[in-house]
This record gives C-alpha cells, sequence and structure tokens, in this order.
C-alpha cells in the first residue's frame, strides 16, 4: 500500500516544482499578425528556467550621459540604470521601431521596389547620396536605415508603405504600443528632432530585446559593419555602420546609433561577456561622448556581475 502511495506523492510533487519552473521564467509576446481592431499576442516563453546574473561587486559609475540602461537580456532584470524611464530624444534609435513597423505590422515584401521621392532624397541627413527616381528593393533599403542611418532610406520606406510619412508614423505608434512601449511617442520615421518626439532607455532596451527574439534578420543587420547594395539599375552603394564599436569591441554583437542637436549621442547595444557568455542590452541617452561611455558602462557591468553557467539549474 505504502508504495503506490510513495510514487504518487513523487509525481505530485515533481508536477508542481515543473510548474513553478515555467511560470518563473519570463514571459514575452510573439510577433503580431497583420490585422484590422486590436491584436493579441500569444505567450511566448523565452528560456526554460532563466536566471538572473549576481553581484560579485558595487555597481557604480560616474557618465555624463543623460540616461542609461543596462539589462541581462535572458531574464530583463536591470544591472544598473540612471534616468532609465525618463523621456528623452532618442534621434535614429527611432529606426527600430521604423524598422519592427515595415517588417511586423505592415509585412512590406523585401523584394518590391522602392521609388525614391524628389522629397525623400531631400531629407536632411541623407548621407548615401541617393537620386530621385533610383529605385532600390525595400530589404536593401531596410539595410541602409539599420547600418548608415540614412535618414532619405527611412524617408521613402515610410512613403513606399503607407503614401506618406505622416501616415507611416501612425502605424509606428501601433507598432511601439503593441510591443510594450509604455513611455515612446513618436513624430516622424527618421528620429529627426521633432516637438513631443522621445523615449526612455526602458523602453529602448525592450525594443531590441524584442527585435532579438522575433526578428533575426533585422538583428544581423544592426550586427553588420560594412556592405554594398545595388539598386535595381545596377548602381552599387556602400553602407559602413555608423556603430564604432562593431569590430572593435568584440563585446558588442549589434547596435544602433543616433545623434541630433537636441538628443545629442545616442546609443543601443546588445553585447555578450566573452568568458561568461552572458548577454546584455546597454542603452545610452544624451551622452557627448557614447561610444566611450559605452565602454565604461559595459566594463562596469560585466566586472561587477557573474552569469551562471548554461549547464547550471
Amino acid at each position: 500500500m505504502l508504495r503506490p502511495l510513495l510514487i504518487a506523492l513523487v509525481m505530485l510533487i515533481s508536477a508542481l516544482r515543473a510548474r513553478s519552473i515555467a511560470t518563473e521564467a519570463p514571459i514575452l509576446t510573439a510577433p503580431i499578425v497583420q490585422g484590422s481592431g486590436e491584436e493579441t499576442r500569444p505567450s511566448y516563453l523565452k528560456l526554460a528556467n532563466p536566471r538572473p546574473p549576481w553581484h560579485v561587486g558595487d555597481v557604480s559609475v560616474a557618465l555624463g550621459a543623460s540616461a542609461f540602461l543596462v539589462i541581462d537580456a535572458a531574464t530583463d532584470e536591470v544591472l544598473i540604470a540612471k534616468n532609465a524611464e525618463s523621456e528623452f530624444p532618442i534621434a535614429s534609435l527611432t529606426k527600430l521601431i521604423t524598422a519592427l513597423t515595415l517588417t511586423e505590422r505592415l509585412a512590406v515584401d523585401t523584394h518590391a521596389a522602392v521609388i525614391f521621392s524628389k522629397n525623400a532624397v531631400a531629407s536632411f541627413g541623407g548621407t548615401l547620396g541617393f537620386q530621385e527616381g533610383e529605385e532600390f528593393s525595400t530589404e536593401n533599403l531596410i539595410k541602409s536605415m539599420l547600418i548608415a542611418s540614412d535618414n532619405d532610406s527611412a524617408v521613402a520606406l515610410a512613403e513606399y508603405a503607407q503614401g506618406d510619412e505622416a501616415a507611416f508614423t501612425e502605424r509606428m505608434k501601433e507598432e511601439a504600443r503593441a510591443i510594450g512601449l509604455k513611455h515612446t511617442k513618436i513624430a516622424n520615421a527618421t528620429g529627426l528632432d521633432a516637438e513631443g518626439s522621445v523615449s526612455t532607455a526602458r523602453d529602448i532596451a525592450t525594443a531590441v530585446r524584442y527585435l532579438h527574439s522575433f526578428q533575426p534578420n533585422l538583428f544581423a543587420m544592426l550586427g553588420t559593419r560594412s556592405e554594398v547594395i545595388e539598386s535595381r539599375a545596377g548602381r552599387g552603394v556602400q553602407l559602413l555602420s555608423t556603430n564604432s564599436l562593431l569590430g572593435s569591441d568584440a563585446r558588442i554583437l549589434a547596435g544602433k546609433t543616433g545623434f541630433t542637436d537636441e538628443a545629442r549621442g545616442t546609443l543601443a547595444v546588445y553585447a555578450k561577456e566573452p568568458e561568461s557568455g552572458g548577454e546584455v542590452i546597454a542603452v545610452i541617452l544624451g551622452s557627448e561622448d557614447r561610444f566611450a561611455e559605452m565602454g565604461k558602462l559595459l566594463d562596469e557591468v560585466f566586472m561587477s556581475y557573474e552569469w551562471p553557467s548554461p549547464h547550471e539549474s
């Protein structure tokens, strides 16, 4: 009689333990499917049983940036922060949401031709010499926007997708709300200074984490140092990443930069600690030296935390 009871008890304990492990894991929401009305996203379990890193020293760094934040990429746990929930201009970090809106909410055909309008090539901050009437695939212009941070490409894509930039911006607002960016206010597709166009370090970290989890093609673009794209007529355009840490700092796997007079330097990166394999997302807003400050921020975090081995339970 005792043996069946013991077996049943062991099975019950195992089931309760499995349920506890599952509910402790962080939940991310899966990509939406284009449609009308309010979309709901099914729950998505990113890791079976992630564990946050633990302190091995005091975490403190003095930076001149207006705001910064580092989170553990696996668990979303905040490791260090300053003004992370305060709203600031974000400059071209806006293009992360532009890209997500194009590929997810509007599901544009990546092979479709985008024709540069007179308005698009007149955008402030266009650096690649695109000409009115030139045609490029949507995929190549998304690369141009994310790798080289080109504003002409962002405007051309917005016009292609929704007819004009203002209409596209409304779809960007929908996408920002859908992925949980609670304090992000968008005025255009480029991130150029505009009244009321702001976000937070917390929201940008959420966008990068979402993009890494659900849009691997976009994430790969953020980790590309150099690429040549071609127009439909065969003209090659060299794209060079605006993120100077790519290739110069082995910890940086991907990132996006921004700069305007009002926002100053902004930077979001996805980084990996070489020895432990711990992965973080770091965001800096309002910096006069974003690359040097990002290096200091990562130094402090990777020195002050240790990550569990993948084999630890």
